[in-house]
């Protein structure tokens, strides 16, 4: 009921004023709650949502890093290879020459 029908009707405007004003504050109080709400909804969905890009960017770290010391202990094993037949070649070579095979 508007201000115009209740002055013409003859009712208390102060009291309709007033039951105004409750209903105008209740209303804000829902809108308040409400916005809330959906503030704490969508700040719990960026938080889920960076958690999971942190996760995925940690995982990558650690694929890369695994690689890395895969890659890194490959290459040790290889260079340590290579060092250890390089050495028994030389060794053979020194060993050849102060015992000859071919003279027994």
């Amino acid at each position: 009921m508007d201000l115009l029908q209740a002055i013409a009707q003859g009712l208390d405007t102060a009291e309709l004023m007033k039951k105004h004003e409750q209903e105008q504050a209740a209303l804000e109080a829902r809108f308040e709650a409400e916005e809330a709400r959906h503030t704490a909804e969508i700040t719990k969905k960026l938080e889920e949502e960076h958690m999971e890009e942190v996760k995925q960017e940690h995982k990558a770290l650690l694929d890369k890093v695994r690689t890395h010391l895969i890659d890194t202990c490959v290459t040790e094993a290889i260079f340590v290879t290579f060092v250890r037949l390089k050495l028994q070649k030389r060794n053979s070579s020194i060993f050849g020459i102060f015992f000859p095979m071919n003279r027994l």
